[in-house]
């Protein structure tokens, strides 16, 4: 293809507003050097900053708007390509054959050197010589070759990109009435190949991905039961009660009042915590999120093992979740919330705070679970055993003081009196014993405080339950051979138990139940 150079322009915006382009009746192509803005082509706009290029068809009307302080500086060049009826250089690009724009970003590692032969060309534009402008024509077509050399991967990450920001932008607004060309101009597409662009990133055509985000925000609400079918229609952007039951029942296969009253079979749990508290309503999780050396791993022997901890949730793990279809996932606040949204286009997801005490969490599950009943029967012998266990660790150790240390890493760590941590509640909540004065003074309303070697002469505990964190041995055998250790009360008495680490560093009325049997066994008559 031949291509003749026609005309260099520079172009700066400095201020708000935007400026406006001459159509020309030849290719058009856009580089931009510097700040960020927008390009308008033919009513629709496209983001632009350092290192975007667009190339636009003959006839393109184009406009130009600042988005920063910062000034938007750009090169406009004019040049025909023969044969005049096929597309320019590049111009196959992710643009369908009827678009006017392709635009990209041009890597930081072709874009010096576009950049320099731009300013070249800027600099020798007025030259009158006829053998300086084939040379020029010269050095305008190795300028397409670094702007072209990437940018069609380039493009193609940015669309990818795009997608995902219009993704994002749906979950948040899905009750808003979105339409494909609103979505299409929020990514500076046209509005035809934004849906193929969309299709092919996620597999869905745009009405379908909709569907699917409003369907699934529809249950969350039907399985919480609070509210009335009109409610949820209205809430998840369907608007008329009648037309969402229709679409529910012809997306789920049952109508909404149905799929209320469903039992919920198949629950993912990724919080270890939340599992302790399924199982003890009597509902062993469909797919879980635990250590294999838990306690409680044997009682998730016939659950779908989707790795140990939450935070390690990845791409494997959801693309299991995608194969086993759950009716609904569990987790707790501190999922990422770009994976949260990517869960619950999986199946319902409920965020449970952790930081709340734990019957109210164990309540709350009970509610998605339609257990009422076993949760208070749960309750109920729980109730029974703390005042049992309570009862007979007083009857041997009277008013003496209670307290927990754990080695951790590099950190001795006393464990407070907050009612979120792992041992309060227990020790100083259900079973009423005492803390000494160092507890109350260092970490009372906290889960824990760390201590120096020289602090432990001051902890005046009676009795000391001592965690050791896998690994951490050779720290326990330093403290051990402490003078400072040896000045502790309780260690002078032999009144120091080594407590299990997955028991004490557990939560969940479960294990809860076997913080107290350890408790007893340690202190009790």
């Amino acid at each position: 293809m031949a291509l003749k150079l026609l005309q260099i322009h520079y172009h700066r915006l400095d201020t708000d507003g935007f400026i406006k382009l001459q159509i020309p009746h030849a290719y058009r192509m856009l580089l931009i050097l510097g700040g960020e803005g927008k390009c308008m082509v033919d009513g629709e706009w496209i983001p632009l900053q350092r290192g975007s290029c667009c190339l636009l068809r003959p006839g393109t009307y184009t406009a130009a708007s600042l988005s920063t302080g910062e000034g938007l500086a750009w090169y406009d060049f004019t040049f025909e390509a023969f044969p005049y009826d096929q597309k320019p250089v590049g111009g196959s690009g992710d643009a369908g054959q009827g678009d006017k724009v392709w635009c990209g970003a041009i890597p930081e590692h072709s874009l010096a050197q576009a950049a320099d032969l731009t300013k070249r060309l800027y600099m020798e534009r007025d030259s009158q010589e006829r053998v300086e402008w084939f040379r020029l024509n010269v050095v305008f077509q190795e300028l397409l070759y670094w702007v072209m050399k990437d940018l069609g991967k380039e493009a193609v990450g940015q669309a990818k990109e795009r997608i995902t920001r219009i993704i994002d932008y749906m979950e948040r607004h899905f009750q808003d009435n979105l339409t494909r060309d609103m979505l299409a101009q929020l990514a500076g597409m046209s509005p035809e190949y934004f849906s193929r662009v969309f299709r092919k990133e996620t597999g869905r055509t745009l009405g379908e991905y909709l569907t699917n985000i409003r369907i699934n925000h529809a249950k969350r609400e039907l399985i919480r039961g609070q509210a009335s079918i009109g409610w949820i229609a209205e809430y998840a952007g369907y608007g008329e009660q009648y037309y969402f039951s229709r679409k529910f029942k012809q997306e789920v296969g049952m109508s909404p009042t149905v799929y209320m009253e469903k039992q919920r079979n198949h629950v993912a749990c990724l919080f270890p915590p939340y599992v302790d508290h399924m199982l003890a309503l009597g509902v062993i999780p469909y797919a879980s999120m635990m250590d294999r050396d838990h306690p409680l791993s044997s009682q998730v022997q016939r659950s779908i093992h989707l790795g140990e901890q939450e935070a390690e949730l990845g791409e494997r793990n959801l693309s299991q979740l995608l194969q086993i279809e759950p009716d609904l996932i569990l987790c707790s606040q501190y999922i990422d919330p770009k994976l949260e949204a990517r869960l619950n286009r999986i199946a319902p997801t409920f965020t449970i705070s952790y930081k709340q005490e734990w019957r109210r969490v164990l309540g709350e599950i009970a509610v998605l679970l339609g257990k009422s009943e076993e949760l208070e029967e749960a309750l109920l012998r729980y109730e029974r055993k703390c005042h049992e266990t309570s009862t007979q660790i007083k009857s041997a150790i009277g008013e003496q003081t209670v307290a927990l240390l754990r080695i951790h890493a590099d950190q001795i760590r006393l464990y407070g009196g907050s009612r979120h941590s792992y041992t309060a509640p227990v020790l100083y909540g259900d079973l009423g014993l005492k803390a000494p004065d160092l507890v109350r003074r260092l970490a009372w309303d906290d889960y824990w405080a760390s201590v120096s070697i020289s602090h432990l002469s001051q902890l005046d505990a009676d009795q000391l339950l001592l965690v050791v964190d896998p690994g951490c041995e050779d720290q326990l055998q330093t403290l051990m051979d402490s003078r400072n250790w040896h000045d502790i009360p309780a260690v002078k008495r032999g009144n120091i138990y080594h407590a299990d680490y997955y028991t004490w560093m557990s939560s969940g009325i479960l294990m809860n139940s076997m913080k107290m049997e350890e408790a007893l066994r340690f202190l009790g008559p």
